[in-house]
């Protein structure tokens, strides 16, 4: 498979193994069960209260989940905060709400989860897509990176069909 990413500062790589969430610093809307993820196509996104365009896909992020849940797509958010007032569990589950995310997510205070996905700059959004084995198939974190990983996804799905 080719190496698919668009502006991606980071040096994970296509196939690298899915990192561990377990550096989350918490989790709002419950954690992600492994048997959930294992063998599903899953979408990772980091976005942040603070990123106008991580906010603004959020609504599309939805949309996605929702179209491609039935073929097996589970979604997983990121928080990364940008100040000490978005370090706050109040203040993002409030945003969770607003913006109907419904998919677990973890609170990246600590920045564990970014060293883990190599995002080293906290660049968003990044949107990082692994395939039913837990390999990474696409990356991106460019501002068109939504669109770009999701031409990804329904190649993913419809090969499973």
């Amino acid at each position: 498979m080719a190496q698919a990413r668009a502006n991606m500062p980071s040096l994970m790589k296509v196939d690298s193994p899915l990192p561990s969430l377990a550096g989350a610093t918490a989790w709002l809307n419950g954690t992600p069960n492994p048997r959930d993820t294992k063998g599903h196509t899953l979408l990772i996104h980091f976005w942040s209260l603070s990123s106008e365009t991580a906010k603004a896909n959020l609504s599309q992020i939805a949309e996605l989940r929702d179209q491609w849940k039935r073929e097996g797509l589970r979604v997983i958010g990121v928080h990364v905060p940008n100040s000490q007032a978005e370090k706050e569990a109040a203040e993002v589950r409030e945003a969770l709400g607003r913006f109907n995310i419904t998919e677990p997510c973890a609170l990246d205070n600590d920045l564990k989860l970014c060293t883990e996905f190599e995002n080293k700059e906290q660049a968003l959004p990044a949107y990082y897509v692994f395939d039913i084995d837990g390999k990474l198939a696409m990356s991106s974190m460019a501002e068109d990176g939504l669109e770009i990983i999701e031409d990804k996804i329904e190649e993913m799905a419809v090969e499973l069909r």
